[in-house]
Parts: C-alpha cells; sequence; structure tokens
C-alpha cells in the first residue's frame, strides 16, 4: 500500500524482515540444503588480497586474489582448492571461526592484507543419503511477488526498513524477470521492453540493483580474460541493446545526481552504486565504438568527462566516507573508486585529447 504507515506498522514489517534476513543467513550451507547464488555474490566488489595460514605438518601459507563480495563458501573453496583439502574448510578470523557461507568478505570485515587461518575438519561418517531440500532463499525466489514487494519496500520513509529489504535482495537469488529483460533485447518487442523498463527503473530506488544486475552481465567475476568467446557475445548483445535504449544517458544521470546528492542514497549504497556503474561505464567506452548513436550527442562525452572527474574529486575529498589519506585505508573502497574513475577519464582524455580544452 501508499498510504503512510503508522509506528507500530512499521515495527511489525521490521521485525518480519529481520526474521526472514536470520533464517536465509541460517539456513545457507546447511547439510542437504538446496544452494542458490546469493545476488551479492554475483557482481565484482573492490580487489583486495589476503593470506591464508593453514597449520599443517609444515605449515604452508599463500595468498589469494578476491575481491569484497567474494562469499565465504566461495573462499572455502578456493582455499579447499589450493591446499586439495578431503573435508570442509574452516576459517578462523581474529580467534573467531567464520561460520556464515552466506556472507562476503566485506559482510566479515575481511580487508586488504588481513592474514586467516584454515583448518579441515574431515567428513568420516557423513550422511551421503542425505535427502536434499530446497533452501527458503530457493523458496522464495520462485513466487515473484516477493521481489515485488521488497523493492516497494525500498521506497519506506524508514531507513530501518529500506536497509533490511536490501540485505534480504542480496541475499535471494537475483530477480531473473529483470536479467531475462536484458537478455532478450536484440528484437524489436525486446527493445522496446527494455527502453520501457530503463525509462522506469533508473528512476525507482532499485536503480542500484538494476545496474548491478547489468555489471554481472556485462562483467565477469574472473575477468574478461577468462571469459568464453560465447559469453563475451553474450554480453556484447546486453551492451548494445543497453546503449540502443539510451540506457548510457540514463546511467550518467543518476550518476550524476548521486554526485549532487539529490538520489536519498546512504554511504554503502553510493559506494556500491558507483562500483557497478563505473565498471558498466569502463565496459562501453572499451566496447562500443566511437561512432555508435550513444555517443552522436555533443553532450555524451562531456557528461561523462564531468561526471569522472566530479567523482574523483567527490571521492578524494572523503564525501563517501570520510576518507582519510592513511596507508591501511590505500585498499578501502573509496580508494578503489577513485582509481577507478580516475583511470577512466585518463583513458577518455587518450581517446579523445580535443575534449581538453572542450571541457575546461
Amino acid at each position: 500500500s501508499n498510504e503512510p504507515l503508522d509506528i507500530a506498522a512499521e515495527r511489525r514489517i521490521l521485525r518480519c524482515l529481520q526474521c526472514l534476513r536470520l533464517c536465509l543467513e541460517l539456513s545457507t550451507g546447511q547439510p542437504g540444503m538446496a544452494t542458490s547464488t546469493p545476488h551479492i555474490t554475483t557482481f565484482r566488489g573492490s580487489p583486495l588480497d589476503i593470506e591464508v595460514q593453514v597449520p599443517m605438518k609444515q605449515p604452508h601459507r599463500f595468498r589469494l586474489s578476491l575481491h569484497s563480495n567474494c562469499s565465504i563458501s566461495e573462499l572455502r573453496r578456493m582455499i579447499g582448492d589450493h591446499i586439495k583439502a578431503d573435508g570442509r574448510v574452516r576459517i578462523v578470523h581474529a580467534g573467531k571461526e567464520i561460520v556464515n557461507d552466506s556472507h562476503t568478505m566485506e559482510q566479515v570485515g575481511v580487508k586488504h592484507g588481513f592474514v586467516l587461518s584454515a583448518t579441515v575438519t574431515p567428513l568420516a561418517g557423513a550422511n551421503t543419503d542425505l535427502k536434499r531440500v530446497e533452501s527458503p532463499a530457493v523458496i522464495l525466489s520462485e513466487d515473484d511477488s516477493t521481489y515485488d514487494i521488497l523493492i516497494s519496500l525500498l521506497s519506506s520513509t524508514s531507513s530501518e526498513i529500506k536497509t533490511e529489504s536490501y540485505l534480504i535482495l542480496e541475499l535471494l537469488p537475483t530477480d531473473q524477470r529483470i536479467v531475462e529483460t536484458f537478455n532478450v533485447s536484440g528484437s524489436a518487442n525486446g527493445d522496446q521492453k527494455l527502453t520501457e523498463y530503463l525509462a522506469t527503473a533508473m528512476r525507482r530506488p532499485d536503480v542500484l540493483y538494476t545496474v548491478q544486475i547489468l555489471d554481472s552481465l556485462l562483467t565477469p567475476l574472473d575477468g574478461i580474460a577468462a571469459v568464453s568467446n560465447e559469453k563475451h557475445a553474450r554480453s556484447m548483445k546486453v551492451l548494445e541493446s543497453f546503449c540502443d535504449c539510451d540506457g548510457l544517458g540514463l546511467l550518467l544521470e543518476v550518476c550524476q545526481m548521486c554526485i549532487n546528492g539529490s538520489l536519498p542514497f546512504e554511504g554503502k549504497s553510493i559506494r556500491m552504486f558507483f562500483g557497478s556503474g563505473l565498471r558498466v561505464l569502463a565496459f562501453v567506452l572499451k566496447y562500443m565504438p566511437l561512432d555508435s548513436e550513444c555517443f552522436k550527442a555533443d553532450h555524451t562525452f562531456k557528461t561523462v568527462m564531468r561526471v569522472l572527474s566530479g567523482l574523483s574529486l567527490y571521492v578524494a575529498l572523503g564525501n563517501l566516507h570520510g576518507l582519510s589519506v592513511k596507508p591501511e585505508n590505500l585498499a578501502s573502497e573509496e580508494v578503489y573508486l577513485y582509481q577507478l574513475s580516475s583511470a577512466l577519464l585518463v583513458d577518455l582524455l587518450i581517446l579523445h585529447p580535443e575534449l581538453v580544452d572542450s571541457y575546461i
């Protein structure tokens, strides 16, 4: 309902959302529970390197390159593959075991340069005949109304309700209706559907969710070099349709609004939006021909430059999260965004040196 809620109703909704989030977190990785891929792990976060030490007969220590949205379950798999584990990998940080597989590196507080300990617990006596059951995340994702309700709650006047709603969206599999909207584009009907969707979605509270999905479709978790030709071709098709439907213009508009502070995003949401938005923008500049229609407008490159230079200054001044220039902060997400935006700005000026005078 669009009617304003009274305090008691808001508290009931908040409590229901908190219980649902807890249920989703506790059910992840349970024996016999069918797994799903949480939305938060489908797109990259800021890069980070960690060290893992394994107290074996001969102590072993190695480095892993990850990103802040890497899930704990994926970290277990990477460690297990590296040490050829024949049991469950247990991960310990600061004397405390990390048990929740659905959490990401950022959520458990693991940052660049941290050292984790790992041990292996044998699976002797495990019940291999355990019946597989669907997880709560899978069950909820099969009902479209789940996403509709959560997205509608992002418009709530309660910051706590908005936060809980988005945390649940992060834990659930990505809404496949939006994925399909991008994937079926390329035909007249498909492009019309995508155009209509973008025209509304890029101006709604769930714009962050939409840009993250686009990020996951365009920029692979393992890097461009690791992508098959078939997957790259699909990414290019999505990119072309996105640009044909004025997606670039809408993305730049939202970026500018974020920099100007005219969108009701909080610190973390702004950082996440710019992380995905800049990766999408980098993909556009890298793969779309410079004579494409999306670049034909006289103001397009100037707008890109304003967004990139504005964001570089915005981050450098610490407006995203009170950034202070200390060595321990050099791998923070704010610095990652600063480096990404600055690198894109330099690349653009190299491609179009004539823009220097016109921009100034």
